[in-house]
């Protein structure tokens, strides 16, 4: 990725390795599950709108709500 952020957003069980190499996790369903249980963390999500809004605030440099 040569130094650029990466932002991952996902809800399965196939995403949990590519999570963890990601700056910004976006979860839900079984991956927040199985992030909670490593504590690891991850912003919630319902849409996609939530996604951008999150994204937006990250590229700004601002704190993403949890």
């Amino acid at each position: 990725h040569r130094g650029e952020p990466i932002v991952f957003v996902g809800d399965g069980i196939s995403d949990r390795c590519v999570s963890g190499m990601a700056d910004l996790v976006f979860a839900r369903s079984y991956l927040a599950d199985w992030l909670d249980e490593r504590g690891d963390a991850y912003v919630p999500f319902d849409d996609f709108h939530q996604v951008i809004e999150g994204v937006r605030a990250f590229q700004r440099g601002e704190q993403v709500a949890a």
